[in-house]
């Protein structure tokens, strides 16, 4: 068996564009929420994010981003985590749905859902409002 891959891009590095980062990221993003549909059509008992019990976690230092069956055994995720696994789920549904990201401070990001339809749908506040009703 061959290991999983890593990707190491260059992306909000010193000499690189903004715009060259946030579009890459949406690109590499965007590419997760793929794998997640290609993973939920070959598992058809995947777990739906929302009933899945992993629970909402900003992460701190490197970015690690988790498909689907390893953000569900570390039962974490944080924005883009949750974006590309809700987008996967939506176009295994047949929903053209994309992830975006959008900036939030200087440079902070968040990641969150553009569904068919045009609505915004952000998981990781959906996933923080389930956490507080206990589930």
């Amino acid at each position: 068996m061959l290991p999983p891959p890593t990707i190491h891009a260059e992306i909000f590095r010193k000499g690189t564009s903004r715009k060259y980062g946030e579009a890459a990221s949406m690109a590499l993003l965007n590419a997760l929420a793929e794998v997640n549909r290609l993973w939920i059509k070959h598992h058809p008992n995947a777990p739906k994010l929302y009933g899945s019990g992993v629970r909402y976690r900003r992460e701190r230092g490197q970015e690690n981003w988790q498909a689907i069956p390893v953000a569900y055994r570390n039962r974490a995720v944080d924005c883009d985590d949750a974006a590309a696994w809700r987008a996967g789920e939506l176009q295994a549904q047949g929903e053209n749905a994309k992830v975006i990201i959008y900036r939030t401070g200087r440079k902070a990001y968040h990641a969150v859902v553009k569904r068919g339809d045009g609505s915004i749908e952000d998981p990781s506040k959906i996933l923080v409002k389930l956490e507080k009703k206990g589930r």
